[in-house]
């Protein structure tokens, strides 16, 4: 149970977590969301406190729908931010982060991070929030964490997880991408494989949080699923084959638990 986390915390003396990134293949974020459907927020847990939820403009309903309190990053305007700073995106970036965990109610303690961002971006964003809020001392877990591992195993988490993963994502994704826009680009000029190549490159940019390794292997899968789309004309073969390969996927990081 999510209620479990507080004690967690308490056992790793830890006065919050933070965690950053999408929802989807974001399995900190995903959990503590209930399984929000956001591509960009950041959440702030304090130990004994619900988590507060921070989201852009365009994404205030799927935040509103985690049930969550709530707050929009956008109300800190981050072009006045800029200005500022004169024109520091790092510097902008630590003001908003800073307003974040005042209006959250947290100046002081040892705050885990989690979640998914680029490591430089997070190197850089994390060591200049140091410097400037000393009060907070952060710190990271490399690979599947301990904590992150007790949260789920005290939950429902991994039945929910393999069946958003296995089912709900394939059946979503190759609606839209193999079935909705594959069939509307093969009637442009771009033709067949134009849509076979553009589909799989949309639905690469879906899954941005991997590195470039993993983005690559994405956009080879789409381009399978592209061409068995074309060839077998059956929408639920795609679904069928992208379930497997998250079905793999899922037993394989069960494995190495």
């Amino acid at each position: 149970m999510r209620s479990d986390i507080d004690a967690l915390m308490q056992e790793r003396e830890l006065d919050a977590i933070m965690v950053i990134g999408p929802a989807q293949h974001n399995p900190p974020m995903y959990y503590l969301t209930g399984g929000g459907h956001l591509t960009r927020a950041v959440l702030i847990k304090k130990n004994g406190d619900k988590p507060v939820l921070f989201h852009t403009s365009m994404e205030r309903d799927e935040a509103a729908a985690t049930g969550l309190p709530v707050m929009n990053m956008d109300q800190y305007r981050f072009n006045d931010l800029l200005k500022q700073v004169d024109g520091d995106v790092l510097k902008a970036s630590v003001k908003r982060f800073q307003h974040m965990f005042s209006d959250a109610g947290l100046e002081e303690g040892r705050v885990a991070v989690y979640g998914k961002i680029d490591a430089g971006e997070s190197y850089a964003l994390l060591s200049a929030l140091q410097e400037a809020m000393p009060g907070l001392s952060f710190m990271g877990e490399t690979g599947d964490s301990e904590f992150t591992t007790e949260v789920y195993d005290t939950s429902v988490w991994p039945v929910l997880f393999g069946i958003a993963v296995v089912v709900f994502a394939p059946a979503f994704e190759e609606t839209f991408f193999r079935g909705f826009l594959f069939a509307g680009l093969r009637q442009s000029p771009i033709g067949t494989a134009g849509a076979v190549a553009l589909t799989a490159a949309m639905w690469t940019l879906l899954h941005i949080q991997y590195e470039a390794s993993g983005m690559s292997i994405i956009f080879f899968l789409g381009i399978v699923l592209g061409i068995v789309r074309y060839k077998t004309g059956s929408l639920w073969t795609v679904i069928l084959i992208h379930a497997l390969w998250n079905l793999f996927a899922v037993l394989g990081a069960a494995a190495a638990q």
